[in-house]
């Protein structure tokens, strides 16, 4: 994760915060979280506000004045916190010393607009424009000898309508992309151009899956899915073939300890993999409880970073969709992801040479061949239609 979204906060510049308060709420890439106060004091100053996009990571947002300090200490450190290694010399003028930043208008900060005119800035104001990306050409200050203050730049961000792109007969419209979004597209990026993808795919015939199913869904009122049934054929499988269990890095393979599933749901905007832990130690009447409760927890961006960091291997399921076959991209760190197709009906012939109707699902596996080689995958693959054509070995 590098950048974040500010959504809210629960405080106020004055109000007095203990080590612990939740203060704010901050979007990341995969959920929403509480930003907790590490310390006692006073919030002195917001340097982010409400619906900020795209803060980085390691962002002053706010500044927290401690007992025994003064403004000039909370001045100098929001002075120190703007100064980059590009940007001109701040200068303190005189008759401002002894102001509050509160006020936002305790520091003149010299901006060079186009190399030639420059103009006053506080240091919030200016921080404001570049989380925002708000110009300051142009831009007339309503503070002392004409600075531009916080009010100034949070007046502009407001004016500043939704891009839109004139393109031939039509409009084009541009939008925001969600922190999630950022994620997914790097992520898949990194995977799809620095990991070496194989992959394999293998038939299996659910027939006996299917009625399995019906029966305890008949006898104990359970809705047990074929994808649950499939994620603990993954995770039997990940522990009889420990070598898939392991990812590439800087050279060397590493080992993970325990079989931790991660199952991808789609939530709104994009697409999280919550993880079974120890998922191959787990009845099957566990683990389809426990991917409805993350399932429900991921819709709900509530998930916690350790419930969806991590992982085995990863299962993919479009078969509700009517996919038939699909091969989807690695999870890093992981070096496995098992794509899991939809069931349909097709006529084979029997022990008999009889033609009969038969139920098969498709099962693809992507690999990455700098950690899992042919044979390995393949003997994995099998062991998964073994399990899948054979349920009652996953119950026992």
């Amino acid at each position: 994760m590098e950048k974040g979204n500010l959504q809210r906060w629960f405080k106020k510049e004055g109000d007095s915060v203990s080590s612990g308060d939740v203060i704010a709420e901050i979007e990341t890439d995969k959920a929403v979280v509480e930003l907790e106060s590490l310390d006692d004091g006073v919030l002195h100053t917001i340097v982010v506000p409400d619906n900020s996009k795209d803060v980085p990571v390691g962002s002053i947002i706010a500044l927290l004045k401690e007992e025994g300090d003064d403004d000039q200490d909370v001045l100098k450190l929001l002075n120190n916190a703007s100064d980059t290694k590009n940007s001109p010399s701040a200068e303190v003028s005189k008759e401002s010393q002894n102001i509050s930043l509160e006020k936002d208008t305790a520091l003149d900060h010299q901006v060079s607009i186009n190399n030639s005119e420059r103009i006053k800035i506080s240091p919030l104001a200016k921080k404001l424009s570049e989380i925002n990306k708000v110009s300051l050409n142009g831009m007339v200050g309503s503070g002392p000898g004409g600075r531009i203050v916080k009010s100034d730049v949070l007046s502009q961000i407001d004016k500043v309508p939704n891009n839109t792109i004139a393109h031939s007969h039509q409009d084009i419209s541009s939008s925001t992309v969600s922190p999630m979004r950022m994620a997914i597209a790097s992520r898949l990026t990194e995977s799809k151009t620095t990991i070496p993808h194989f992959y394999l795919s293998v038939d299996c015939s659910v027939d006996d899956l299917v009625k399995y199913k019906k029966q305890i869904k008949e006898q104990s009122q359970k809705n047990i899915t074929i994808n649950d049934f499939v994620v603990k054929a993954v995770a039997m499988s990940v522990a009889q073939y420990p070598d898939v269990n392991s990812y590439w890095q800087k050279d060397q393979i590493i080992k993970n300890s325990q079989v931790d599933v991660a199952v991808a749901v789609a939530i709104e905007d994009g697409l999280i993999t919550p993880i079974v832990k120890n998922c191959d130690s787990k009845t099957i009447t566990a683990v389809s409880a426990e991917i409805k409760s993350l399932a429900e927890k991921a819709k709900n961006k509530s998930l916690k970073p350790e419930e969806f960091q991590g992982g085995s291997v990863t299962v993919s399921n479009l078969g509700m969709y009517g996919i038939k076959e699909f091969f989807a991209i690695i999870n890093p760190p992981q070096s496995a992801i098992i794509s899991v197709g939809a069931a349909y009906k097709i006529p084979c012939f029997n022990e008999n040479d009889h033609i009969v109707p038969k139920q098969i699902m498709n099962i693809s596996l992507s690999c990455d061949h700098r950690v899992v080689d042919g044979v390995l995958a393949s003997m994995f693959l099998q062991s998964i239609k073994n399990y899948l054509e054979n349920p009652m070995l996953i119950v026992i």
